[in-house]
């Protein structure tokens, strides 16, 4: 997406190590207007030294790894040896590897500290991060239920993708999946109307952990993230006397491009 998150932070990666960074954003966000188009992310990426190329359709995934596939062999006929790393199902799941090795590291802080977490929520999108933090936990012995709110597709659709990912995720590690559909807890009450666009309840709930807590969440993943727990909640479906750990995965300089949107 224009405003993604991941791609800046390869971004990074890639002016800390000298490598030249090229960013393939899909037009998965209805009519945007100038200030999502240049601020935020994309002011970070372009600061940073990164050629940007633009994908016109959001939800087509396949079409989106094949012309990274032609970028990236524009970029051998030049002499370059591109690395590529694709958007869709069908690939090495290794982003999801950083979220086992995250499980792995928390498991171990809660241990130390004797901290009991009742339930995580975090946001479920690509499916790496959910996937990756299930698959870990699962495999440490921890049966603490995971809730993601979904993103991008409904919750139907979304479990069908963090399924997969799993075991994708067995098969790249040679072992068994650890974990069982009852595992794959998911809501889409905040969902509507689709990816990258903000809700009342959203709005809410950037402004409440803002004002509460100094907490910045984005509207597209964080801060959806955090109303869907809000949601969850007030519906009766998290108990209030619960402790919950709320996985904040980033994205604060999306804000910056949804500035005249937030109230």
């Amino acid at each position: 997406a224009i405003q993604s998150n991941y791609t800046r932070m390869t971004a990074a990666a890639a002016s800390r190590l000298g490598l030249k960074c090229h960013i393939q954003l899909e037009e998965r966000v209805p009519d945007t207007d100038d200030l999502h188009r240049t601020s935020g992310n994309v002011l970070l990426d372009r600061l940073m030294g990164a050629e940007l190329h633009f994908y016109p359709e959001g939800e087509d995934e396949k079409g989106a790894d094949l012309e990274l596939e032609r970028i990236s062999e524009g970029i051998r006929k030049k002499g370059g040896k591109p690395y590529v790393i694709h958007l869709g199902p069908g690939h090495p799941p290794l982003g999801a590897l950083g979220y086992i090795d995250a499980a792995i590291e928390f498991f171990s802080q809660i241990k130390e500290k004797r901290l009991k977490i009742d339930e995580i929520v975090i946001p479920s999108g690509s499916g790496q991060t959910h996937a990756g933090l299930l698959f870990g936990f699962r495999t440490l012995g921890n049966p603490v239920r995971i809730t993601g709110n979904c993103h991008r597709r409904d919750a139907h659709h979304q479990k069908k993708r963090i399924a997969g990912v799993l075991e994708d995720i067995a098969e790249l590690l040679t072992m068994p999946n650890p974990t069982t559909e009852k595992d794959i807890v998911l809501f889409d009450g905040v969902l509507a109307p689709g990816y990258g666009q903000l809700n009342d309840a959203t709005r809410e709930a950037i402004q409440l952990a803002a004002q509460k807590e100094a907490l910045f969440c984005d509207p597209v993943y964080s801060g959806k993230a955090m109303a869907g727990m809000m949601a969850l909640i007030r519906k009766g479906d998290i108990n209030r006397d619960s402790k919950i750990l709320f996985w904040h995965t980033g994205g604060q300089p999306a804000i910056f491009a949804y500035g005249n949107k937030l109230f």
